[in-house]
């Protein structure tokens, strides 16, 4: 059982549900009822995975992932596209969907040797690296309906870029931001961040919108 979230409305669960067979796996979002009963299920996609008859682990692959917004919407997506759909929060159908183009973000030298350095010598494992990344890496969302989505882009002082949409999923602008975000509330910017010695907190930083 991947992520739970319940919903802010009573009696609305979304679960992602990973299904595995002799095939394949598969990442399954869906709706619950307050019995737990499934309603309808969301959306589908293969899960992360590695291959394990022949010992190789498949690395940098997408993987889906949801969010609720202030009003209960599903907020959906899986990143082998630049695709984001929104899902109501009474019926469940798809509302909404934003895209927009992208430039490939090629997997590095260095990413390769920094993946590779963490399989213990001897194991037997090897590293399948694709070409590129992903579309994009995650996205969070503000209590003002804003969705900010993480690339793969970084700023030369190690920040990432983040296209960011208004509730209309209009497209806004980029801006450079820490890669831990975790949202925007009540003018407040949260990130997971962590210590010197490794120790993760979350850190909040003063937001201001400015129109023209």
């Amino acid at each position: 059982m991947g992520p739970v979230r319940p919903g802010r409305f009573p009696g609305n669960i979304t679960i992602t549900e990973r299904v595995i067979d002799d095939q394949n796996a598969r990442d399954i979002t869906k709706k619950l009822g307050p019995d737990a009963t499934v309603i309808t299920e969301l959306a589908d996609s293969p899960a992360p995975a590695s291959s394990k008859s022949t010992r190789k682990i498949l690395v940098f692959q997408p993987a889906s992932s949801f969010q609720l917004d202030q009003t209960d919407n599903v907020v959906y997506g899986f990143p082998r596209t630049y695709e984001i759909l929104f899902f109501g929060s009474a019926d469940a159908k798809l509302f909404k969907r934003i895209t927009r183009d992208y430039d490939f973000v090629a997997v590095t030298a260095e990413e390769k040797k920094e993946m590779e350095s963490q399989i213990p010598p001897g194991s037997g494992y090897e590293c399948v690296f694709p070409k590129h990344h992903s579309a994009y890496e995650r996205f969070f969302l503000s209590d003002l309906g804003h969705i900010f989505v993480q690339t793969l882009e970084r700023t030369p002082d190690g920040k990432v870029l983040h296209d960011v949409f208004d509730a209309a999923g209009r497209f806004i602008c980029r801006i450079p931001l820490k890669s831990s975000g975790l949202t925007i509330l009540k003018g407040k910017y949260y990130a997971l961040e962590e210590d010197e010695d490794g120790l993760q907190y979350v850190k909040r930083y003063a937001v201001t919108w400015k129109t023209r």
